[in-house]
């Protein structure tokens, strides 16, 4: 179909990459459209490990092939919650994923926003010298501009009277 001639189109070469085995064999079987093959090696990959956010975005791509919309977006949120910064580029999706990609982070990024200030105040009260660190954090998010919602228009304003 064209969506796979373009997903196929959009794909980097992860090859050249250093890569985990199962990744590498995901992306192979994702470049072959073969996409239920691809998730099942996916499936290997645990929270936090190196490749977690690179698999998963291949996760995203071959649902979203597949047509299992509300899926991808489970699994987009899962890598907003894991890297609240990451995007994928453009030479690496099409324009269609990207926005998918996009507005579930934009839906997401509030409630991780909230969760990394409620980490940084919290690391402020036990005087964790971490607590900067995770303040810049929460900056870096507030000037993101897929972080646009009540709440951080409240932390704007607040971090404005602060200063």
């Amino acid at each position: 179909s064209a969506l796979c001639s373009l997903l196929l189109a959009c794909v980097p070469d992860v090859a050249a990459q250093t890569t985990a085995p199962s990744l590498a064999r995901a992306r192979d079987l994702y470049l072959a459209a073969d996409y239920d093959g691809a998730l099942a090696t996916l499936a290997e990959l645990r929270a936090g490990s190196p490749e977690y956010v690179e698999g998963t975005t291949y996760r995203v791509f071959c649902l979203l092939a597949l047509g299992r919309t509300p899926e991808a977006t489970r699994e987009i949120e899962a890598i907003v919650a894991a890297d609240p910064f990451y995007v994928p580029s453009e030479s690496m999706a099409s324009p269609r994923i990207l926005e998918v990609f996009r507005a579930t982070r934009r839906a997401v990024l509030p409630a991780v926003g909230r969760r990394e200030y409620d980490r940084a105040k919290a690391a402020f009260d036990r005087r964790d010298p971490a607590s900067t660190a995770l303040f810049e954090s929460v900056l870096r998010l507030l000037a993101d501009p897929d972080f646009d919602s009540p709440l951080a228009r409240d932390m704007r304003v607040r971090r404005i009277e602060v200063r």
